[in-house]
């Protein structure tokens, strides 16, 4: 994607420009097909999204799978229904989430204390999404891990950091917000 506004100008640099661009544009790209399929439900999702982007991003080079989409659904999972589902988290040990197969991560703590459980884990999670404490890493331009960050307050240095690869971060969510709704936590 190309830059919005100059970084010298806002407070935002490219990434977080962004992923704020591409979390306004996918409802957009949904609208639209829905629409179109509604006109001629023999429309591929493939030979709509190029003609899309064509037409109303200008840009060949935006992917539908994104970092925006990734953290609006990490939002709606894991920030948005944090204050209600709290109190009901079951006390899953960061090692019995790695057996039901919630995914690989790795996480770094400074100084040194321990993530007991799903409830901290998520509590962190919930914080970083909240003050905007998350980059991405990759090898090759393409988005192969999510880093979120937290600290104690703005002032202070990360003392968490969660790393998780993209696939294991969409099991995670899908497990977590699965749990939530049914009160099943495998």
């Amino acid at each position: 994607m190309n830059q919005i506004v100059p970084e010298e100008e806002s407070s935002l640099n490219l990434e977080d420009q962004n992923i704020m661009v591409q979390s306004a544009v996918t409802p957009s790209f949904l609208d639209d097909f829905v629409m179109a399929l509604k006109k001629d439900s023999s429309q591929k999702i493939g030979d709509f999204y190029h003609q899309w982007l064509r037409e109303r991003i200008h840009d060949e080079s935006y992917e539908l799978f994104n970092q925006g989409v990734v953290l609006s659904c990490c939002y709606g999972t894991l920030v948005y229904p944090y204050n209600k589902i709290k109190s009901n988290l079951p006390n899953l040990s960061i090692d019995e989430l790695t057996r039901r197969n919630w995914g690989k991560w790795r996480i770094d703590l400074h100084p040194p204390k321990h993530v007991e459980d799903l409830k901290t884990l998520v509590w962190h999670l919930r914080n970083s999404l909240s003050h905007s404490l998350v980059s991405t890493q990759s090898d090759t331009g393409l988005i192969i891990k999510f880093v979120f960050e937290d600290r104690p307050d703005e002032n202070s240095d990360v003392n968490f950091r969660f790393i998780i690869g993209v696939n294991d971060l969409r099991q995670f969510i899908f497990k977590f917000g699965m749990g939530c709704l049914t009160g099943e936590w495998d």
